[in-house]
């Protein structure tokens, strides 16, 4: 008993021996491009108003970290020792600078790419992604992860498949897909919008663009749209099987099942194309 509970009290301490600590950092060009790999284990990337590139986190003695580079090109990252049973790759803090062009990887850590002004492509098979900031262009790809981005983007692409799709305060053009996954749009003054799910609920709130789109298409997946009630916008609304409901000065309608319902609303301007198979349809004003 004593040897099992001098056992266990070692085990902790043991796990923190086999760490290495990690602080390393390089000189870069403000709108280099870097590649970041970090296979399992998380990454945090931070922009900063440095020409360099400084990272910190730990990892497990076996994992192997890489860095190197110069002018505008640079890459670093973790992986395990070839054939290492210990497949964590540990976390990754990593500041750059703020107008780098930033490709981030990981089989199933998460990523949070946060301060940039540049350009973002990032993608985790099984991890979640969150974006905030500014960034020119953001591009963002999970299997099974949820992505989160938040800020006035002009260029947005997010692609999951059962994850969950939120987009806070978008104001450029933006395209979002998912399988079974729920698209949730909040904040919203677009210019163009492509949403399309197979069987996840989609959700919009907001405003667009007086010459704007909003295009959003599902198969089975529930659509409820909250747009400002004097929107000028010309509507577009079908589902098969499924039920349309439209609560607008307008418009104001009972639901209707397998009909489409085309109108104008404040004078038109905008428009608002909504198709589904099964889904029901809801538009709302606010």
């Amino acid at each position: 008993m004593r040897r099992l509970l001098l056992l266990l009290l070692w085990l902790p301490a043991a796990s923190l021996v086999a760490q290495q600590k990690l602080d390393r950092r390089i000189a870069i060009a403000s709108d280099a491009t870097i590649r970041i790999t970090n296979l399992s284990g998380a990454t945090r990337v931070l922009g900063w108003d440095r020409d360099s590139i400084a990272v910190s986190g730990s990892a497990p003695l076996k994992a192997g970290f890489f860095i190197g580079g110069a002018g505008r090109m640079a890459k670093l990252g973790m992986e395990p020792e070839e054939g290492a049973r210990d497949s964590t790759s540990g976390y990754l803090d990593v500041r750059v600078p703020r107008h780098a062009r930033v490709w981030v990887r990981s089989a199933s850590g998460a990523i949070d790419v946060q301060a940039l002004q540049g350009e973002v492509d990032v993608v985790s098979v099984g991890g979640s992604i969150r974006v905030t900031g500014s960034m020119r262009v953001v591009t963002a790809e999970s299997i099974d992860g949820d992505i989160e981005i938040i800020g006035p983007m002009p260029l947005v692409r997010v692609k999951t498949g059962g994850g969950r799709i939120l987009l806070r305060q978008p104001s450029g053009d933006v395209m979002g897909s998912t399988v079974t996954g729920a698209i949730i749009v909040t904040e919203a003054e677009v210019r163009g919008a492509r949403l399309e799910t197979v069987s996840g609920p989609v959700s919009y709130g907001g405003t667009i663009d007086g010459h704007g789109t909003l295009n959003i298409q599902t198969h089975s997946g529930d659509v409820e749209l909250q747009l400002p009630t004097l929107l000028g916008a010309e509507f577009d609304l079908e589902s098969t099987s499924g039920m349309a409901t439209v609560a607008l000065p307008a418009k104001s309608s009972q639901p209707r099942k397998g009909k489409t319902l085309f109108f104008a609303n404040a004078g038109g301007g905008a428009q608002v194309v909504v198709r589904s198979f099964k889904g029901h349809i809801s538009v709302f004003g606010q």
